[in-house]
């Protein structure tokens, strides 16, 4: 199997595992420094291949007892700065000079604005039908990988 594939069933494991046995019951106002350290090293996780940042954070959370929709947003709002540093990085290092810097800061910041909006209005998807299909989807694409892998894709 690959690495992809079964980092994918394990973060499946572990998302359901979060879910039936986090307490969910602390909310954003009950967040600790201690919490956000054990959130961030949760994500390092997603360093390796199949793991994704936001699940990664996501199952952290629930496992340290935060209901589903503080999980999701504390999760989003952490990588908020990682993926702006990314996005800048990167386009720094191959756009620079090819293309209109203003317009696309602009574009840019309009996008982040209203990303920020929509997660904090918005995270009252976090249901528990919804994670179970999450837990599902996760681990259908491991179990996708693992067979591509086996023929060879």
């Amino acid at each position: 199997m690959s690495t992809i594939a079964i980092d994918s069933i394990v973060l499946a494991i572990l998302l359901g595992a979060a879910e039936k046995f986090g307490s969910r019951e602390r909310d954003f106002l009950a967040l600790k420094m201690q919490d956000g350290l054990l959130i961030g090293l949760g994500q390092m996780l997603s360093l390796a291949p199949g793991v994704s940042r936001s699940g990664s954070t996501f199952t952290t959370a629930l496992f340290l007892g935060l209901q589903r929709q503080t999980a999701a947003r504390f999760s989003f709002l952490l990588g908020i700065p990682a993926l702006a540093i990314a996005t800048i990085y990167q386009f720094l290092k191959e756009a620079l000079g090819k293309i209109d810097l203003v317009v696309v800061s602009v574009g840019y910041f309009l996008r982040l604005y209203f990303l920020i909006y929509r997660l904090l209005g918005c995270c009252d998807i976090f249901k528990p039908v919804t994670i179970g299909y999450l837990f599902g989807i996760v681990w259908l694409l491991g179990l996708q990988f693992s067979l591509q892998s086996r023929l060879g894709y």
